[in-house]
């Protein structure tokens, strides 16, 4: 009996399903762990994503650029010497401080760390005489970068003013009698009891030359240190006899560096 049992077990051994069946399972085996390692392969390749400089290194790079540009106002006071002018009957006026207001362009090239060559163009208009100027300014401009969100600044340069003034003189009542000569444009006109009329003007195109300085702040946002709005204050003085060759302004407006 023992042999029969032997001969039974053998041939259900060495039977081809249980061949079959062991390399099968194999197979199975080998291709799951071929999976799981393209999945680790894959995981492994990819980049991790790249992480926004903090606003501090943006600003210190940006602090490597070479140019800025400023758009903004001025407005300012004007004195030094005396401007009179007659607006009636044996009335004078006479005025030694006036105003007036500009817009401003400028451009500021980085030479060396906040050491700037600074360009502005800048027009506007005044009082008392009332009139129009525009101007140009090119000088240094030097920022103090010791702290990050304030920046002290101030400048120094030549400042050409090209000015013009609208002046008019009235003197009297007029009837509807007159004669007009405009070389100069004045007009004389009779009024009844032996009186005259009279109204005088004339255009003044001048150019000044001056010297300008002042001192600034800039303020870089902090979630977009591109963007600085800024103030300054500065004197200038123009080397000529005119009224108003001494001018102290205050300036406002928004930088872009790039």
């Amino acid at each position: 009996m023992l042999p029969a049992l032997a001969t039974a077990l053998a041939s259900t051994l060495l039977s081809p399903q249980a061949l079959t069946t062991q390399p099968t399972a194999s197979a199975e085996g080998s291709a799951t762990v071929s999976v799981e390692a393209s999945a680790e392969a894959t995981a492994d390749t990819k980049k991790p994503k790249k992480s926004r400089p903090h606003p501090a290194e943006r600003l210190a790079q940006l602090d490597e650029k070479r140019v800025a540009v400023h758009l903004g106002a001025r407005a300012y006071a004007r004195t030094g010497g005396v401007t009179t002018f007659e607006s009636g009957p044996g009335r004078t006026v006479t005025t030694n401080i006036a105003g007036g207001a500009a817009l401003q362009l400028g451009l500021g090239v980085r030479l060396v760390r906040g050491l700037y060559i600074h360009g502005e163009f800048a027009g506007g208009a005044h009082a008392e005489p009332f009139g129009a100027n525009v101007s140009g300014f090119l000088g240094l401009h030097h920022e103090l970068r010791k702290t990050k969100w304030v920046r002290p600044s101030y400048f120094v340069g030549y400042r050409h003013i090209v000015e013009t003034d609208f002046r008019g003189q009235f003197d009297g009542s007029f009837d509807g009698s007159y004669e007009q000569s405009c070389g100069g444009c004045t007009v004389n006109g009779n009024v009844g009891g032996g009186g005259q009329f009279e109204f005088d003007s004339r255009t003044d195109l001048v150019h000044r030359p001056a010297v300008q300085a002042g001192l600034g702040l800039r303020f870089p946002m902090p979630f977009a240190p591109r963007l600085s709005p800024y103030v300054r204050g500065d004197v200038s003085y123009a080397f000529d006899d005119r009224f108003g060759n001494l001018e102290v302004g205050v300036q406002g407006g928004i930088q872009l560096v790039f």
